[in-house]
């Protein structure tokens, strides 16, 4: 059902006179539950971009950023998964949104708590998916600076600064 209605949506749009809309299909990260992500794929006639929201937050227990990162690229359809789907379906990779986590957190460390829980002010986060955006087909990423993982002002100072440290490295690159 959500298939035709992607669909059917598409189809319209592009329609329009003079439209050159592209679209990106984005489920989120991670297994919740709605089954085979894939089997909710409007085909590639339908598709310009494939994506995943990519989040450093898990649901009552957080592993510490370093796990927390291997199971976001290992885990049911995660990076890894994305990565595959992108190959074979011949299509660049977006993450209209990623960023760091919400609720209780320990900047990186492990945490237990009753609700979200995540990395807080993660660096490790930071720089773990700006490496692996650098190593695959990814068209674009937007990082998510709003709310708690904003790296405006005071807010999520170490964040901020591995920014900082992936820009320079990127500049030096770039003029060698």
């Amino acid at each position: 059902r959500q298939v035709a209605y992607w669909r059917q949506i598409i189809t319209t749009m592009r329609s329009v006179p003079g439209a050159n809309f592209r679209f990106e299909w984005n489920p989120s990260r991670g297994d919740l539950g709605a089954g085979n992500l894939a089997s909710f794929y409007p085909g590639n006639k339908y598709v310009d971009y494939v994506g995943l929201d990519v989040f450093d937050v898990e649901w009552q227990s957080y592993p510490g950023a370093k796990a927390e990162f291997a199971h976001i690229q290992t885990g049911p359809y995660g990076l890894n998964w994305l990565a595959a789907f992108s190959k074979q379906h011949k299509k660049p990779m977006v993450f209209p949104e990623w960023g760091l986590g919400w609720g209780q957190s320990h900047n990186g460390a492990a945490v237990t708590g009753s609700a979200a829980v995540g990395g807080g002010d993660n660096s490790v986060f930071i720089g773990d998916m700006t490496r692996w955006f650098a190593t695959h087909n990814v068209f674009e990423a937007t990082y998510w600076d709003f709310g708690s993982s904003s790296v405006a002002g005071a807010r999520n100072h170490s964040a901020r600064l591995a920014f900082g440290t992936i820009a320079s490295s990127t500049s030096r690159l770039a003029h060698q």
